[in-house]
């Protein structure tokens, strides 16, 4: 759990970089990158706060990704499937 959190700080420095607009692919990516993180840290310490903060940020990612990456577009969606079925849990 401790890994986890380091690396969802690290991950809160990343995002007060401007990413979204200078770098949009990797802003794109960081948001799925903490929604897969939240999905682990809620396996950890069931919290549905993880749930929600891991929906909010692949959904914002899918958004994203719709225009251009089918392929990513369709992991955002099976990364969707997961949180649902975590959250039907």
């Amino acid at each position: 759990m401790a890994a986890l959190i380091a690396a969802r700080s690290n991950y809160s420095e990343c995002e007060k970089l401007d990413l979204e607009h200078e770098a949009p692919y990797d802003w794109a990516c960081l948001r799925w990158n903490i929604a897969d993180l939240a999905i682990a840290r809620c396996r950890l310490e069931p919290d549905p706060a993880h749930l929600v903060e891991a929906h909010d940020y692949v959904t914002r990612a899918r958004a994203f990704f719709v225009e251009g990456s089918d392929y990513q577009t369709e992991l955002c969606d099976e990364l969707l499937t997961k949180i649902d079925a975590a959250e039907a849990a």
